[in-house]
């Protein structure tokens, strides 16, 4: 998000709608998977004239939450027994 105009309104990330101007992003979790969200995974128009919600959690610690914009692009499988 370094090159996009974003500002936190209420709380929330948000920034323009223009998804050409994001990146993907590339997480790489416990050195063995490997997962690649898109613009459009995370950047969501939420009808608020040309800003759109940037949906990502921001914090000061050394962690990351993976919420609902990930799991809208992937899925897993609990296997309890």
């Amino acid at each position: 998000l370094h090159s996009v105009k974003f500002e936190v309104i209420d709380g929330m990330l948000v920034g323009p709608c223009d998804r050409s101007q994001y990146h993907n992003i590339s997480l790489f979790v416990n050195d063995q998977y490997y997962f690649k969200l898109t613009p459009e995974a995370y950047v969501l128009d939420v009808g608020h004239e040309e800003d759109c919600f940037i949906a990502i959690g921001y914090n000061d610690k050394d962690e990351w939450v993976l919420g609902e914009p990930f799991f809208r692009s992937f899925y897993s499988v609990f296997d309890d027994s």
